[in-house]
């Protein structure tokens, strides 16, 4: 399976978790959807590109939610 094959399903699923539950830790989304660290950044990677999600970064680690 290529990335994009991979990665692309994998930034759709978070797109839907945000839809139906608003903003969301990149730790809470890594539990819920059972992603691994790696593949939730790039595919958080392949929405930012898209310009589909808003990422905030603080000290405790960074909030996503999707752009209106």
């Amino acid at each position: 399976m290529s990335l994009e094959e991979e990665i692309g399903p994998l930034a759709g699923e978070i797109w839907q978790f945000l839809r139906l539950n608003g903003e969301s830790t990149a730790l809470k989304l890594r539990v819920e959807l059972k992603i691994p660290h790696s593949r939730l950044y790039l595919a958080l990677g392949w929405l930012c590109r898209e310009d589909q999600i808003n990422v905030v970064f603080d000290d405790r680690g960074c909030r996503v939610s999707l752009k209106p």
